[in-house]
């Protein structure tokens, strides 16, 4: 009986360390993994919004969150509480002539005309656009947060 019981403590005893071991080597793996991950995001984040840097065949240097009025805004939680299921983002259309934007249109609405009207405007005066891009594309452009 007191083998057995000793049996089962030098069992126990080298099952433990082993499990402890390779639990921390699996928690450092998933936090280095998670390091990298954000390293990577925040540098491709950082350099793609700087005109000329990446890939110089993009089309969308710089595409800032449009800043609505507060009359936009309140159409937009009108249509949100009335029950319009709002994505956070709309789609548009825009027509580049040699990097500048000549026309914007809403393809998808955000769910109020105003607002649409006021994202176009702003995607129209402030997205930076490669001056290499002709053509008509296909954009989305994020909400303002809180919405």
């Amino acid at each position: 009986m007191g083998r057995s019981c000793l049996h089962q403590l030098r069992i126990l005893s080298g099952i433990r360390p082993t499990a402890r071991r390779s639990l921390s080597i699996s928690r450092l793996a998933g936090f280095l993994f998670l390091l990298s991950f954000l390293a990577f995001v925040s540098m491709q984040a950082g350099a793609g919004n700087q005109p000329g840097a990446g890939d110089d065949n993009r089309v969308v240097w710089q595409n800032p969150t449009p800043q609505l009025s507060q009359n936009a805004m309140r159409s937009l939680l009108a249509a949100k509480l009335g029950g319009l299921e709002i994505g956070g983002y709309m789609l548009v259309i825009v027509r580049l002539d040699a990097g500048k934007a000549m026309e914007v249109r809403a393809l998808m609405s955000s769910g109020s005309l105003v607002a649409d009207q006021e994202i176009c405007q702003s995607v129209l005066d402030h997205w930076v656009f490669n001056p290499k891009a002709t053509g008509a594309y296909k954009f989305p452009v994020l909400l303002p947060a809180g919405l």
